[in-house]
């Protein structure tokens, strides 16, 4: 093999592989190509050449028909099927002008073919372009490789749109990442009717205003969400430039980019959220304060004003004033207990960001409850029902225990005279199971139900002494159980308050 060097620069980057049996065109090549890098061979078999071929990784290959020991067309026809050589320009040598032997040359994939006698101008000028070619090639080659790994790894694509007279656009390309984003490619896109297909039902009034801005010439941004392949709702800024032909007095084409930015819009929204959250729990804690000051300082005031008159006048009280002086202290001092209680248990309940959930025995749950407002239930001479089953449920019994205690204490106190109460259920829907308690009472009034659950309201604040804590704790309790809370009623037809829990535990 021989191999010429040179530093011009019109081949400096070639290398062309020569393969001739004859040493009269060897030399004749050499004569030729005397400025250029590149190898002359000596016809080996075809199997060497295409050995050599891959190695070398040639720009252009020179191959004299006749001249060696194989087939010339199944070597052009094996290089051109290969992975590593099927870009390389093949230069065919054929003996005249044949039309039979040119049209097999390029028929077995030869670039181009030269008939010898061989014109040394004529080879020189043929090769010097086909390897230009090669080089642009290769170049090309490079940057559409460079552009296909940004098109694939960015979240934006842009596009281009012609507009035909009518107005009907026509799409004329778009990036890889369009369908990388929507999982639609072209020939589905038009299936379904063309790009306005992808809005989302509740965003197409505002494409309709970016199309009608655009068609008036009017770059356009604007935020919308499409509906992917998959059934994805995803949020796109799109840009889009129109272009202006003055001639026709209209718009031909629109250029554009959008940008994928749902995770931008779900993390602005997963701040307004968080903001209005925020707001709501200062708002529940102004209130919460205002409650917890005007609920306390009924008992407190009342255990004060009931010390200092047994003070004042302790010498002039019989014993039994005595006796009810000191019942009244306790007494304050049990309800200011009981709304500290509650206080506890809903910061509890709002602190605690897990809980053990598991299955209830909700009738043992009811018993533990009656347990422990007996004294409240035998002092009004209540009736208590409770049936012998109840359906399954889960949730966290502390919890549960405080909802049906909050529930049978208003029953009690605001029930009729005597308190009539029932305990019971429902029968399990679509995973939830409602139980419930009613009472004999007076009922509530359409008022009365709307704002019954609103945090730190107290029921029937002017004929019973409570405090606005219990129904808020019963609220948010059920809430991170994962249920609902609820009350039917009719004035003067008694009350039924409910809650639901799941059925069964959630993974």
């Amino acid at each position: 093999m021989i191999e010429y060097r040179t530093d011009t620069q019109e081949f400096q980057r070639s290398a062309t592989l020569i393969i001739a049996a004859e040493e009269r065109l060897r030399r004749q090549f050499i004569t030729i190509f005397n400025d250029t890098q590149f190898f002359v061979l000596e016809a080996p078999t075809l199997s060497e050449l295409q050995d050599l071929a891959r190695s070398a990784r040639p720009d252009l290959i020179l191959l004299a028909h006749g001249g060696v020991p194989f087939d010339s067309y199944a070597a052009c026809a094996a290089l051109h099927a290969e992975t590593e050589t099927h870009r390389v320009p093949i230069v065919l040598l054929i003996p005249g002008e044949d039309e039979v032997l040119i049209n097999r040359a390029l028929e077995s994939g030869a670039s181009d073919y030269i008939s010898y006698p061989i014109k040394s101008n004529v080879m020189r000028q043929r090769v010097r372009f086909l390897l230009r070619m090669r080089h642009m090639q290769a170049d090309l080659l490079e940057k559409e490789e460079r552009y296909r790994i940004i098109s694939t790894s960015i979240s934006d694509y842009a596009y281009a749109f012609g507009v035909e007279p009518d107005g009907t656009l026509v799409k004329l390309w778009s990036t890889q990442a369009f369908e990388t984003i929507t999982g639609y490619n072209e020939l589905d896109l038009d299936a379904r009717g063309g790009w306005i297909a992808l809005i989302h039902p509740d965003d197409i009034p505002i494409a309709i205003r970016r199309a009608e801005r655009l068609m008036r010439g009017e770059k356009d941004v604007s935020e919308f969400r499409i509906v992917t392949r998959s059934g994805e709702t995803r949020w796109l800024q799109d840009t889009g430039m129109p272009i202006w032909d003055e001639k026709q007095g209209r718009v031909t084409a629109i250029y554009g980019a959008a940008q994928d930015i749902t995770d931008r819009k779900r993390a602005e929204e997963m701040m307004r959220n968080q903001a209005e959250q925020l707001r709501l729990r200062n708002e529940e804690l102004d209130a919460f304060a205002h409650t917890v000051a005007h609920n306390l300082k009924n008992p407190i005031a009342g255990m004060m004003g009931t010390a200092s008159l047994a003070l004042n006048y302790y010498d002039r009280m019989t014993d039994a004033e005595r006796r009810d002086n000191l019942e009244a202290i306790i007494e304050g001092a049990y309800k200011a207990r009981d709304i500290i209680d509650s206080i506890l248990l809903l910061a509890g309940v709002n602190r605690r960001s897990t809980v053990e959930i598991g299955p209830l025995e909700m009738r043992e749950v009811i018993e533990s409850v009656c347990d422990r407002l007996q004294p409240m239930i035998h002092e009004m001479n209540a009736t208590i029902t409770v049936p012998d089953t109840l359906p399954a449920a889960v949730g966290y019994a502390p919890w549960v225990e405080e909802v049906w205690a909050n529930y049978l204490s208003n029953a009690l106190k605001y029930g009729g005279v005597p308190p009539v109460v029932e305990f019971g259920a429902d029968e399990p829907n679509e995973g939830q199971v409602r139980y419930w308690i009613t009472d004999n009472g007076p009922g509530l009034t359409d008022e009365e139900r709307a704002q019954v659950f609103t945090p730190f309201i107290r029921l029937n604040q002017v004929k019973v002494e409570g405090h606005g804590l219990g129904l808020s704790v019963v609220h948010r309790i059920v809430q991170r159980l994962g249920g609902t809370v609820g009350v039917d009623s009719l004035d003067g037809h008694g009350s039924r308050f409910w809650f639901t829990l799941p059925q069964q535990l959630r993974f």
